[in-house]
């Protein structure tokens, strides 16, 4: 037990992405060590995202899960039927696409391809070089069924097109 730490955050389980609250729970000692890097490196949370922190702990997240799992195999099925080699998340909320068959020409990187499927199509994807990734693009499935489905078709068209 006083070995053990575990550290958190209300991002993902609690969509609460952006509101930068997490927690630890762990022995005194570390908490305290924990507390001194914390400190130096984040400003405090304000009070508003501390209780609406606190009000997530009560909230029943499983409706989120399913309706997540279910976009997350919506969007595999889409992909696979594209015939895009992509990777499944296990966890996260977004898909790597591996867009390296459309380098090279008119597309030197995966920001070249992004920003040119947001110009044409109007798909926001985020470039795979954001997060050491080329060659890739990330996309949330965080949206809608329906909106998933007409970005998907925009860049099922888009891709035909090139």
């Amino acid at each position: 037990k006083e070995r053990t730490a575990v550290i958190n955050a209300f991002s993902k389980t609690y969509a609460m992405t952006g509101w930068r609250i997490g927690y630890s729970a762990t022995s005194l000692r570390l908490a305290k060590a924990i507390s001194k890097i914390q400190s130096h490196l984040t400003s405090n949370v304000n009070t508003i995202t501390q209780y609406a922190a606190l009000k997530a702990f009560e909230v029943d997240t499983s409706s989120m899960v399913e309706e997540f799992r279910a976009r997350r195999d919506f969007v595999f099925s889409k992909l696979k039927k594209i015939g895009l080699r992509f990777h499944k998340p296990a966890g996260a909320f977004y898909y790597f696409i591996d867009i390296r068959p459309f380098l090279g020409g008119r597309f030197k990187n995966s920001n070249d391809f992004a920003i040119a499927l947001l110009e044409e199509e109007k798909v926001g994807m985020v470039p795979g070089s954001a997060f050491s990734y080329e060659g890739f693009i990330r996309m949330s499935f965080s949206s809608s069924l329906e909106e998933l489905d007409e970005g998907l078709n925009r860049l099922e068209n888009y891709l035909r097109k090139l």
